[in-house]
């Protein structure tokens, strides 16, 4: 979250690791079989790996997936597969650094590039990026996208821009649409 006034929750309203396990727990009973850890950014959380450890070992979840911003999955990508996440998703809108800063407020774009090569070495077989398409911004970068999907062994979405309260300045104008 680029906004620097974002209000974030109290720790104490946060659930513990082992509130997590009892509702997916209770989910799973009840025929959920897929898990996904989003965010805020997951990987903020500390001890996470810890947390997929605990959630890998519920054998009802058939798939256990986490999506990031990708700026610290190099520093977690092999311990995250190693507890047994076996999915990555990353949300990454441009390929080109200077859009990245423009659009984030931080000059992290070679942080995300290195944590999707970490996915692949941590041994994820396919890395999901999603990449929110901005008309006037990034939505003359579908070719590259293409073939960036090519050379990482990606699978890239293409989102469309939503609004979030006000948070991003949303506008219509901005949404690519068949229109």
């Amino acid at each position: 979250m680029p906004q620097e006034e974002y209000s974030w929750l109290p720790r104490a309203e946060i659930l513990m690791f082992d509130e997590i396990v009892s509702l997916v727990s209770m989910f799973t009973i009840n025929g959920v079989g897929e898990i996904h850890i989003t965010g805020g950014e997951p990987l903020l959380r500390p001890q996470l790996p810890k947390l997929i450890d605990m959630l890998a070992s519920n054998d009802k979840i058939r798939d256990l997936a986490l999506t990031t911003n990708g700026v610290l999955l190099s520093k977690f990508a092999r311990d995250l597969r190693t507890a047994g996440l076996r999915r990555v998703t990353v949300g990454l809108s441009t390929l080109r650094s200077e859009r990245f800063t423009s659009l984030t407020k931080r000059n992290t774009h070679s942080e995300v590039l290195s944590g999707i090569e970490a996915a692949h070495r941590a041994g994820f077989e396919k890395v999901k990026i999603n990449t929110v398409v901005l008309r006037g911004f990034n939505d003359d970068e579908l070719g590259d996208w293409i073939e960036f999907e090519r050379q990482v062994n990606a699978e890239v979405r293409f989102i469309e821009y939503m609004d979030v309260g006000g948070a991003t300045g949303w506008a219509i104008d901005s949404v690519v649409s068949r229109g």
